[in-house]
């Protein structure tokens, strides 16, 4: 029996039972806005202060900027790598098993591999992964058996260990503690664009095909460039001596 709506259903009832889990047993965090939080008022008030922060700290703009161009690459890969398995002679079910390796290698080996770059300068880690999610776009656009999906998407799940973890924990390193949330928010947006480029790229890639994969494997090695110089933090000493608060 196929039923493609019990995946659906399932992811819900998973997320549910996260939601209600994160609910119960996860404690608040920082509380920062004082007052009345349903306000819309004092929510705009707080989030215009901190995108007057988040404008004039350097380096999490930088951070901010390498998101979204490593964003791009990524949804492409989930959004046309199926069209492009079936066009190089692909399967649905050699199809499944490429995407499977993703959850595969990242239940197998994402932990310890965490546990042991985090030795490592975050920012330096961050750019590698996100460069390297790049470079497995690029492979993508070249393969054409299963055997170079399978290894496109080995290359493409390591810079998502590598990147993505360590690139909210410097993330978080970046944010002040009273701002966190909303930098977090930022992100999110930054995902949210890269979505909407994804949308027109089952278009693009019927106009384009595997260069599509090129151009958007740029934008992730591009991500990774963008992290090596340092940018400079224009925040004002006193700016800098509340981030406590």
């Amino acid at each position: 029996m196929r039923a493609p709506s019990l995946i659906f259903l399932g992811d819900a009832i998973t997320t549910l039972i996260f939601a209600g889990l994160a609910w119960w047993l996860l404690p608040h965090g920082l509380r920062t806005v004082k007052g009345r939080v349903s306000s819309p008022k004092l929510a705009w008030e707080s989030w215009k202060e901190a995108d007057q922060d988040g404008w004039s700290n350097g380096p999490f703009m930088q951070l901010l900027g390498a998101k979204l161009l490593m964003a791009v690459a990524f949804v492409q890969v989930f959004n046309v790598l199926a069209l492009d398995a079936k066009a190089n002679g692909l399967t649905a079910v050699d199809c499944g098993l490429v995407m499977g390796l993703n959850g595969f290698l990242i239940m197998l080996i994402e932990l310890p591999l965490v546990q042991w770059i985090k030795r490592f300068p975050a920012k330096r880690i961050t750019a590698i992964g996100f460069a390297t999610i790049g470079l497995s776009c690029a492979v993508f656009a070249f393969a054409d058996s299963r055997l170079g999906f399978f290894l496109a998407m080995g290359l493409f799940t390591l810079g998502e260990m590598i990147g993505l973890p360590v690139s909210i924990a410097y993330g978080a390193q970046l944010a002040p503690e009273k701002y966190r949330g909303r930098f977090f928010g930022f992100f999110s947006m930054m995902w949210g664009f890269s979505a909407l480029v994804g949308s027109f790229e089952v278009w693009v890639y019927g106009w384009m095909g595997a260069t599509w994969s090129l151009l958007t494997g740029a934008c992730g090695l591009a991500a990774g460039v963008l992290l090596v110089p340092s940018f400079r933090d224009r925040r004002t000493p006193k700016d800098l001596s509340n981030e406590g608060e």
